[in-house]
Formats: structure tokens, sequence, C-alpha cells
């Protein structure tokens, strides 16, 4: 399915199981759909559901809530949170630093005061890591990830894009080099590294 279809179906599932987007006046707490309580920020914006399930909001306090695998995750303040409707967290700002666990069941290090994102399932999205890594691809070639700068994984735990601590040359399906990592691999190269 193209992804700009995928983006524009999601966004319409948001909206319709959306009540309402509320400004609000005072730290209020809402309830997501693990019934589990959020501090929400007074003057931010919070999405609930027609059943009044929170979806989104801005966090008052460091709080700690559960992704699809339920792991927790400490959340910072005065950052969004979102969740999906049975209240698992989709997206969130950590507190500290954090281990989570993509497709492939690998550890990833999560820089804290950074965002994290999570699949439905609870496998990691995206973080920015707080450590180099050596991750996978799609083709089962190693990519030597850098500290310090994001990376997204497909829901197999397969590496979407990263930012490369090393010169690297990659290939696409029909084994040609591919001209984009090819682009990265000279700049790279120009620049001593």
């Amino acid at each position: 399915m193209n992804k700009s279809y995928l983006i524009l179906i999601l966004t319409l599932i948001f909206f319709i199981e959306s009540k309402a987007q509320t400004i609000l006046k005072l730290n209020t707490t809402l309830y997501n759909g693990r019934k589990q309580a959020v501090e929400c920020k007074e003057g931010t914006v919070a999405s609930t559901t027609t059943d009044d399930i929170l979806l989104s909001a801005t966090l008052s306090s460091n709080q700690t809530f559960y992704n699809g695998k339920n792991a927790p995750v400490y959340c910072f303040k005065e950052f969004p949170v979102i969740f999906n409707v049975r209240g698992d967290l989709v997206s969130g700002t950590l507190a500290s630093t954090q281990k989570f666990y993509n497709g492939k069941n690998v550890e990833v290090h999560c820089l804290e005061h950074t965002q994290v994102s999570f699949f439905d399932s609870g496998r990691l999205e995206s973080a920015i890591l707080s450590e180099g890594k050596t991750y996978y691809n799609g083709r089962n070639a190693e990519v030597h990830c850098v500290n310090n700068r994001r990376i997204v994984f497909y829901e197999n735990g397969t590496v979407q894009s990263a930012f490369l601590s090393v010169p690297q040359t990659f290939f696409n399906s029909k084994m040609w080099q591919s001209n984009l990592i090819k682009a990265v691999w000279c700049i790279l190269v120009s620049w001593g590294m």
C-alpha cells in the first residue's frame, strides 16, 4: 500500500475515533484505554474518543505508561504522549535512557529526553540511539548506526532509515548499488570519516 494512502487512512481513523480536541483550562486527569490516569497539562490540547478514552495530551508530570508489549516507558513531563484506543503508548518523550526491542527482538538503547514511537504490537518503531550499534536491513546486511541520531525500523525489525557510523554501500532489490547510499558514502568519505 502506498505510504501516503496509509497516512490518509490512519488520519481518517484518528478523526473518526476522536470525539474532541479540548484545550485544558486546568491541569486535568484523564484516562487512557487501560484506565490509567494521565496527568494532563493546563493550556494544552487533549484528544479523546467518543467513549472519553484519552488518545493524546501533554503531560504535567513525569509518568510511566506501557507499550503494546507491556514494557514500562518512563515519559518526561511537558511533552506530548499518544495512545491507541487500547491505552498502549504509541509515542512519548523519555524521562531517562531506556532499552526497548525492535521486531527482531534486538535491544535498542534509547536516549533520554528524546521521542520514541512504537507500533501497536509494542515493537520499537523509532528512537534516538544512546549508543551506536549494528542492526540489519531487509537483505540481512549489517547497518552500522551512530549514537545520538534517529533510527527507524519496519515492524519486522529491519532498518528503514538510520545515520551510518562508517561508510557503507548497499544494494537495491535488483542488486544495483543504491545511488542515494552511494551519495551518502561519498559525503562521509569527503568528510574524512
